[in-house]
């Protein structure tokens, strides 16, 4: 029983001797609370001279993209903003050189083209129809005439995008005889029409002594050339409903005098004001539409009755 007892106590004894030694070891490595940096990691960090990066960048321009894959990218991204409805605001547009094969260099100008014959015109571009010229207002355009009114929308004369487009016939319009209500469209470029206006000064029409002072408007087409006397300045919604047809000013089906009659009187009573001219059921007329910013929608519509023929 005791040697049992001694064995114990001496087994104790050592026990607590080892934990001694390794606090004892503890202590001498890492000292009471300092901290002791390790040999391997560096006290201060090595200074080095900083680096300009752009000395190890090439910034001499590259032209070896040829002319022909620039315009070819050109149209790439015009046929995109296309595809997903973007109006973006034209840019000067790439022009082949002199070298190149393509013809586009001998195309007459739209200037040029308005101071040709019809049947020369017709021979550029067959969707001619005719030219209109409202003075005063400084509107002198080419018109065309297609299946799709939105041919021309966003085209100019040649076919090559133009948010501004080109004015453009109804397509209900009679290219061999003078419609009842010859309908032209145009866009309305607003306080970027600087030198090439399109319908934008049909604005000029919103005031009563403007447009008794420039009352008439010219239309040039392969079956004559004509004069109308303006009788109507409206400000007016751009959808009429099926309900109210007697007040659609882009109809242009009339079967009878009676009818054109109606249709007329109506159309004058739209009118912003009074321009003194009467109309009657005989009459030809000419309608002008643009977009103004009234309201969400709003059109400038200038109607013109048939006084004479140059």
């Amino acid at each position: 029983m005791l040697s049992g007892t001694k064995c114990n106590l001496l087994h104790g004894c050592w026990i607590k001797a080892a934990v001694f030694m390794m606090l004892f070891a503890a202590f001498t490595l890492f000292g009471c609370g300092e901290k002791v940096t390790p040999v391997w990691m560096p006290t201060e960090l090595e200074q080095q001279e900083p680096t300009d990066t752009l000395t190890c960048l090439d910034l001499t321009p590259d032209f070896s993209t040829s002319q022909a894959d620039v315009l070819t990218l050109t149209e790439e991204l015009t046929a995109d903003a296309q595809a997903i409805q973007l109006e973006p605001t034209p840019t000067k547009k790439v022009v082949k050189s002199s070298s190149s094969s393509s013809s586009s260099s001998s195309k007459p100008s739209i200037s040029k083209l308005l101071t040709m014959s019809l049947d020369d015109i017709y021979k550029v571009n067959h969707d001619i129809y005719g030219k209109v010229r409202v003075p005063g207002a400084d509107i002198y355009e080419l018109v065309v005439l297609t299946d799709d009114e939105l041919d021309y929308y966003r085209y100019n004369f040649y076919k090559v995008y133009d948010r501004y487009g080109t004015i453009f016939a109804d397509s209900q319009t009679h290219r061999d005889y003078l419609d009842r209500n010859t309908v032209l469209y145009g866009h309305n470029r607003g306080k970027y029409s600087q030198n090439y206006k399109k319908f934008g000064t049909l604005t000029y029409f919103r005031s009563k002594s403007f447009t008794a002072a420039h009352p008439y408007i010219y239309l040039e087409t392969f079956h004559g050339n004509y004069k109308f006397q303006i009788f109507s300045v409206q400000l007016r919604e751009d959808y009429i409903p099926a309900d109210r047809y007697i007040e659609n000013y882009m109809r242009t089906d009339f079967y009878t005098d009676e009818q054109m009659e109606e249709f007329l009187n109506v159309m004058k009573s739209k009118s912003m004001f009074d321009t003194g001219v009467s109309v009657s059921g005989s009459d030809y007329i000419i309608t002008l539409v643009t977009c103004v910013y009234d309201f969400d929608g709003a059109k400038l519509v200038v109607m013109a009755k048939l006084v004479g023929t140059y």
